[in-house]
Formats: C-alpha cells, sequence, structure tokens
C-alpha cells in the first residue's frame, strides 16, 4: 500500500544496504539501463549473431516475402513458359557437364594405362622388382594428374580410380554419362556401390539402375 510503513526489520535491512541507487531516476530510464548492463554483463561475443549472417535472413525473408506475394496475387502470363525454357538451359548445361566428365574419364585412363608401359618416369635400369616398378610409376602418375588439376593427391587418385571403372568395368554407366542421361555424382554412385559387388555382378547391378 502507498505511503504504509515497513517493518523495523525490514527498514534495518534497507538502510543497512546504504543509499538507494535509483531514488529519484524515473521508471523507464532506469529499466532502460539495466537492460542495457545486463546485456554487456551476460551477452558473450561467441553468441552475436555475424551481420553477414543477419543481412542472409533478411534477404530470405524478403525473398520469401516477395513469392509469397507473387503467389497470392497470380502469377503473370508467359511465367510458366519462361521458366520451362530457363530450366531447359539448367538441364542442358549439366548434360554438357556429364559428357565432359566421361570425356575426362576416357582422358584419365588413356593417361593412365601409357603412364604404365612407359619408362618416361621410371628408369628401366633401375634396381626395382616389377610391383615396385608399378607402384612407382602409379606414384608418379598421380602427383601429374594432381598438379595437372590442382587437386590433392587423394582426390587425384579418386579420380583415376573412378575414370577406370568407368573406361573398364562399368560401360552402361559410361554410356548413360557420356549421353547425359546421369550426372558425374550419380555416376561416382554407382561406382562406390558397385565396389561392394563381386565382379561378375556389376553388369546386373547397371541394367537395374539404369
Amino acid at each position: 500500500m502507498p505511503g504504509a510503513a515497513l517493518p523495523d526489520d525490514v527498514a534495518a535491512e534497507l538502510a543497512a544496504l546504504g543509499p538507494d541507487p535509483f531514488a529519484g531516476e524515473p521508471w523507464d530510464e532506469w529499466l532502460q539501463r539495466w537492460a542495457e548492463e545486463s546485456a554487456e554483463q551476460w551477452v558473450d561475443p561467441e553468441d552475436v549473431i555475424p551481420e553477414e549472417l543477419v543481412r542472409a535472413s533478411v534477404r530470405d525473408a524478403e525473398d520469401a516475402a516477395r513469392t509469397g506475394a507473387l503467389l497470392a496475387g497470380g502469377l503473370p502470363d508467359g511465367y510458366a513458359d519462361r521458366l520451362d525454357v530457363l530450366l531447359d538451359d539448367v538441364a542442358q548445361n549439366e548434360a554438357a557437364l556429364a559428357m565432359m566428365a566421361a570425356d575426362r574419364a576416357r582422358a584419365i585412363d588413356q593417361a593412365r594405362l601409357w603412364s604404365e608401359v612407359s619408362d618416361e618416369f621410371v628408369n628401366r635400369d633401375a634396381g626395382l622388382s616389377p610391383a615396385e616398378r608399378t607402384e612407382w610409376a602409379r606414384r608418379v602418375f598421380v602427383s601429374e594428374v594432381a598438379a595437372r588439376l590442382s587437386l590433392s593427391q587423394g582426390a587425384a587418385d579418386t579420380l583415376i580410380h573412378e575414370s577406370r571403372a568407368l573406361a573398364h568395368d562399368l560401360p552402361a554407366t559410361m554410356a548413360a554419362l557420356s549421353e547425359g542421361r546421369i550426372g558425374y555424382r550419380h555416376a561416382q554412385v554407382i561406382i562406390d556401390q558397385a565396389g561392394t559387388l563381386p565382379a561378375e555382378a556389376w553388369a546386373a547391378f547397371e541394367e537395374d539402375l539404369l
């Protein structure tokens, strides 16, 4: 109740705390100051959302709002036809990339075959066993592919393995890639899965998938 006297024990405890630092300060100003001080004290700088993420979120929200308004107001004349044309361009580009990936696989495997029979990088007079010569040539070829394509050694080794599989082991997959019916990522999945099967099952495996 306003104006009511405080009990003696409560008054004594308050008096022991000293002068009221907020006495005479308007409530709204005190609340604002308290919020600012609390934020400075408790907000971890690492928890602050980076400005670029905030801007990206705003852009996403704006795009969603524009799309909603467009759908609510009805699509303009010719919108669907124009979209079909644009997406056809995307599909054609993807098909072209697939065909280029097939050509790359053929070229890489041809280079691999040459490296295995050439004495370009391994001196025929070197005291190496046939197995050591083969391994040496393989390592040199992997390094060459990595350097030419700006890949890591591991990525180059994987690409060489995939190219060999497409060129020799999975002809149906290679044909589909060459015709642009599947993308290279699809071909990689087939190669990985085929590697878990016996060689005699590969043809049936491809037939089921393609």
